[in-house]
């Protein structure tokens, strides 16, 4: 499972670390796609102003990560069955993620005008992060 709380200490510190690397790996993969494909989809924003953008929501799924941690812990902890484990975690995952896309959206609606419409970095944001997560041994199955 994501935290690795039932394998010690050590091992929830560096599933954590291991989380947060994976999702920065994941990001920042990725802006450049998102300025490039909203530049051939019109959009006039300057990088800054795409990079601004993937910061609040960042910051926004690290404070919702945050808030998830007490029910990864609780879950983690009290079921002894990795599989239910992993499945929490991943409900738990793909719930912030959302929020997250939520929060971007709006974000980007608000700065470019409702003509923001970017599902392709979308999917490639979300195919690279399952992959990082794999990749730094988040999720094992």
């Amino acid at each position: 499972a994501a935290m690795h709380l039932h394998d010690g200490v050590i091992a929830a510190a560096l599933g954590g670390g291991a989380a947060i690397s994976a999702a920065g790996a994941a990001w920042s993969a990725t802006v450049p796609s998102l300025y490039v494909l909203g530049t051939l989809n019109g959009s006039r924003l300057s990088l800054p102003s795409v990079l601004l953008a993937t910061l609040v929501t960042v910051s926004f799924g690290g404070l919702a990560m945050l808030a998830s941690v007490p029910v990864l812990w609780f879950f983690e902890l009290c079921i002894p069955h990795d599989h239910m484990r992993v499945l929490v975690s991943l409900v738990v995952f793909a719930g912030v993620g959302v929020s997250m896309a939520d929060v971007f959206f709006r974000v980007m609606a608000r700065i470019e005008g409702g003509r923001f419409r970017h599902l392709a970095w979308l999917g490639l944001l979300s195919v690279v992060g399952v992959e990082m997560f794999y990749l730094f041994g988040l999720f094992t199955f």
